[in-house]
């Protein structure tokens, strides 16, 4: 008995290697130079900074997310969305040049670098995707912070992907899987609807009909949005040196709409 036991310790073990050595190679192909695939997108933490852009490939993002169409999830959470408030305050104050170690987490997830020969990657909605997925392996295994590897949390994006929002580099992704699942809201100045708490806002600086910046609801008044925002400003003085992860309080001037997290599956 004891060896069998023994025998099914090292498959298991055996096939939780496997597939982290799937997902990472999985999630590797993001920086793939398949011009085909390849995707640039420029984002902006404020009306008025600079571009900077993120380049990746969409098909090994929705490879790793979707995960071949994965049967079965993990336990829904219905209190996830707020929970991630508290989650993403905790990183209120980190920035490129206090903590890069920690941008660099955000980004890591999916295998992208802190910088390139472009300049700094926008973080926005990888930051936010991590912090959903971090909330949410909280929630189902009750770790601490330090022992959640980056392999477990690529493990809970399909889950996420099926109960939440899609976690993703791309705010025009975030968008566009959103609007597909009926989970997207535009908004409108005549409704007295205002949004919840945990949704996702995302913005469109321009009036362009593509959003470059998300954040994360916090509360919301029918002239104000208080969010929690990654790769922003503090909102003090000049916005062009952004990077920062800070709460912010903005008017619906530039909201696009909202990504629906509460929805019950």
């Amino acid at each position: 008995m004891k060896k069998r036991r023994d025998l099914l310790k090292w498959c298991g073990a055996s096939m939780l290697v496997a597939t982290s050595r799937l997902l990472a190679k999985s999630i590797a192909e993001i920086n793939s130079n398949s011009e085909a695939d390849s995707v640039t997108e420029d984002q902006r933490g404020d009306p008025d900074s600079v571009n900077e852009y993120v380049t990746f490939s969409p098909s090994a993002i929705r490879s790793i997310v979707t995960r071949s169409g994965k049967a079965t999830f993990e336990s829904w959470d219905a209190k996830l969305p707020t929970s991630m408030i508290a989650t993403a305050r905790q990183f209120i104050g980190c920035s490129r040049k206090t903590t890069p170690e920690q941008i660099t987490k955000f980004l890591e997830v999916f295998d992208l670098p802190l910088t390139t020969d472009k300049g700094y990657v926008p973080f926005c909605a990888a930051g936010l995707s991590y912090c959903a997925l971090l909330t949410y392996s909280s929630s189902l295994y009750n770790d601490a912070r330090s022992s959640m590897t980056v392999e477990r949390l690529r493990r809970l994006m399909p889950d996420v992907e099926h109960y939440y929002f899609y976690p993703t580099v791309s705010c025009v992704d975030m968008y566009h899987i959103a609007a597909g699942k009926r989970k997207w809201l535009t908004r409108n100045p005549e409704s007295a609807d205002l949004p919840k708490p945990g949704w996702i806002v995302l913005y469109d600086w321009n009036k362009r009909g593509t959003p470059d910046h998300c954040g994360l609801v916090q509360q919301a008044t029918k002239d104000t949005l208080v969010t929690v925002e990654f790769n922003t400003s503090t909102g003090e003085g000049s916005q062009r040196n952004g990077g920062t992860v800070a709460k912010r309080t903005r008017t619906y001037d530039y909201v696009a709409g909202f990504v629906v997290t509460d929805a019950k599956p």
